[in-house]
């Protein structure tokens, strides 16, 4: 069946036929403009055929490897499987970053934890900002950090190798290799030194397990990435703990917090004693970035 599937498919042999044989299979799953977007997306990483192209070329032919890899691109987007994971990119602060499933799939969200770190280097008028990234995943935080700020050293650590080779390849795809040192690690465990850190920011895994996540999410996401206990504060907690044994005496921390529970991760900035807490929105107007410094 999936042969006779396939064999149909490769009958559309121009960019534009297999434009629209593309539309018609997600269509059965997404709504327009979801099918739109994926039917591009898939068209570009498949085919190299941007928008452009779909619109200036539609009779250009297209060879049986590049059609094929469309096709099973399409079968794993209608198993509702994560485009990022499909095409292995995903683009974080303007720059294209690889993912694949040993890793979170980096969130708008997250950029405006990024931000906030870039906001606060910036106006502290340090000559060497030198940052932890505790949780990095795929390395978005501190490669986009390393690209963005040019004076910044950091140091990223996670408890998954897999995550971490993905991390490694992104700072050598955006050559930022030299600035940034990967160490497995759970939390601060394997860290050396007292005190070393201007900055520490995370995008820790704060889903409890009562929460409600889309089911693709469950489905095709890490869950060492996602859940985090019967409240989701625990690493949280573990973080704020800690951080004062490895941030300098005016080290700033920033990190990404559940919405639904911003009370209760405040509360637990308070206990620690930690001085100037802010709370940052997302695009959604929800509680989403927690800073404060020591």
């Amino acid at each position: 069946m999936r042969k006779n599937k396939l064999l149909r498919f490769l009958m559309n042999h121009s960019i534009g036929g297999l434009h629209c044989a593309a539309l018609r299979k997600l269509r059965l799953v997404y709504d327009e403009s979801e099918a739109q977007a994926q039917s591009r997306l898939f068209m570009k990483a498949a085919l190299g055929a941007d928008t452009q192209t779909l619109l200036m070329e539609p009779e250009r032919e297209v060879d049986d490897e590049s059609a094929v890899k469309l096709f099973e691109m399409l079968a794993r987007s209608i198993g509702r499987e994560p485009s990022a994971y499909i095409t292995g990119i995903k683009e974080f602060m303007s720059l294209d970053f690889i993912v694949d499933s040993s890793c979170l799939i980096p969130r708008p969200e997250t950029e405006i934890l990024v931000e906030a770190v870039i906001d606060y280097s910036l106006k502290s008028n340090k000559k060497k900002i030198r940052i932890l990234d505790i949780g990095t995943g795929s390395g978005v935080i501190a490669v986009s950090l390393a690209v963005y700020l040019s004076n910044a050293f950091l140091t990223a650590v996670d408890i998954s190798s897999k995550a971490l080779k993905v991390a490694k390849a992104n700072a050598v795809k955006h050559k930022a290799v030299e600035r940034i040192e990967f160490i497995e690690s759970n939390l601060y465990e394997a860290l050396r030194g007292k005190n070393v850190f201007d900055i520490i920011v995370s995008n820790p895994p704060y889903i409890a397990y009562g929460d409600q996540i889309d089911q693709c999410v469950k489905d095709f996401e890490p869950e060492n990435a996602l859940w985090c206990g019967e409240s989701g504060l625990e690493l949280t907690e573990k973080i704020l703990t800690g951080a004062r044994d490895f941030l300098t005496d005016d080290g700033f921390l920033a990190i990404e917090i559940a919405s639904q529970r911003s009370n209760e991760t405040k509360a637990l900035f308070d206990k620690n004693v930690y001085k100037n807490i802010k709370i940052i929105k997302d695009n959604s107007n929800l509680d989403r970035i927690i800073t404060a410094s020591v």
